[in-house]
């Protein structure tokens, strides 16, 4: 169809416009040149919407009529359309040199295509609602924990009927002394494996018949300095990425990087350990911003200051993962990676023509290697008939 054809064999600076319209000279040259080829753009729009729309197009052409299209509406320069539009006449044309070059034309159109159609169009200024959320409900499943401890203990005959009639501090002072582990009560500043068990940690021998523990493991915590430092983390990581990208990128993004935490934890850590704990989406989030930050430092705001400040943080992490006791490195690992790869998949905004169609597909054959494989290793190998008797840790 010849619309295509234009569109396809004409660059994007040049326009048929300009071929025949006498151009001022200066500041005026360039203004006028700007204006043409605003409405030569809109003319394309039109005729690349007409080919879409028409029932009789075949669907080659139709694909061609909405990259073009995609091209000229796109927030990013529209030049960089020509190698995928080349690659889409060469389809068309059947214009292939070998198997192993329509192999790679294939998989950089579907590539190309994948990488923008999950590009986000809106970045900031979106409502940081996810956040606060998950937020308010760690904090008041913690403190709903701290408030029952005590009837756990006494219930079950440990701790002395005794002790708790003895006078205790009951002010503010007394709650501080509890939070950072002050001596003189009776109960100790840290839940027991078995209470927190019971609240859903992540503990092998039950994982095969309550796998949900996967999740429920995320929200509960052991002490209040675990919750605290999880949970500022977090606002501090998870305010950007909402307020960036959108709430329904976070949700799917913290989610996937708690999952595969908890995978990685149950597969490497101690098999008759309880694990809880945040840290695992915290890290994800981190691997998050790395991927942001790696994509589009040309563009980025503050580059320099913002690489700077993410190794030192990174370092002061991993330093305090390796050194700090009851940590679970493997959780970090785990969230860290599946937040690294699987954010190449849904925030790629990377300008270079040449590697973007390969972005989300490396992200998701990881992506999708890791779960399965780890899946299948937890739950037909590691969990299966493993008996620890009483919880430790």
């Amino acid at each position: 169809m010849p619309d295509i054809e234009l569109a396809l064999n004409s660059d994007a600076g040049t326009t048929v416009a300009e071929a025949h319209v006498p151009v001022p000279e200066g500041d005026a040259r360039a203004r006028f040149k700007a204006a043409v080829q605003r409405v030569e753009r809109g003319r394309r729009v039109r005729r690349m919407s007409q080919v879409i729309d028409d029932e009789d197009t075949q669907p080659g052409d139709r694909l061609a009529a909405a990259v073009r299209m995609e091209a000229d509406l796109a927030t990013v320069s529209a030049d960089l359309r020509p190698q995928l539009l080349r690659a889409i006449r060469k389809k068309k044309e059947g214009g292939f040199d070998s198997f192993a070059d329509r192999t790679v034309t294939e998989i950089y159109i579907t590539g190309s295509l994948a990488f923008h159609f999950l590009t986000p169009r809106k970045l900031g200024d979106h409502r940081r609602w996810v956040t606060w959320a998950v937020a308010v409900f760690v904090v008041v499943i913690f403190f709903y924990q701290a408030g029952l401890y005590v009837a756990y203990l006494a219930a079950g005959d440990q701790i002395s009927r005794a002790c708790l009639q003895e006078p205790r501090v009951t002010n503010a002072y007394g709650l501080y002394r509890w939070f950072v582990g002050g001596s003189g009560f009776c109960v100790d500043h840290t839940f027991s494996a078995d209470y927190l068990i019971r609240w859903g940690a992540l503990w092998l021998p039950r994982l095969r018949r309550q796998p949900w523990r996967l999740w429920s493991s995320l929200f509960v915590h052991q002490t209040v300095y675990h919750m605290a430092t999880n949970m500022f983390l977090w606002l501090a990581l998870a305010a950007y990425v909402e307020g960036t990208f959108g709430w329904w990128r976070l949700a799917i993004l913290w989610l996937v990087a708690g999952t595969g935490g908890a995978l990685m934890t149950a597969s490497f850590d101690g098999a008759c350990t309880a694990n809880v704990g945040f840290s695992g989406c915290d890290f994800g989030l981190l691997g998050v911003y790395v991927v942001d930050l790696a994509e589009n430092i040309r563009t980025s705001k503050h580059a320099v200051l913002r690489t700077v400040m993410t190794i030192v943080l990174l370092i002061l992490l991993i330093a305090g993962s390796v050194t700090a006791p009851n940590v679970s490195q493997w959780a970090h690992l785990g969230g860290f990676l599946s937040g690294l790869f699987p954010s190449m998949v849904l925030l790629p905004r990377l300008g270079h023509a040449h590697v973007e169609a390969w972005i989300p597909l490396v992200g998701a054959i990881w992506t999708v290697a890791y779960f399965t494989s780890l899946f299948s290793y937890v739950f037909a190998y590691r969990a299966k008939g493993l008996d620890c008797g009483t919880p430790d840790g």
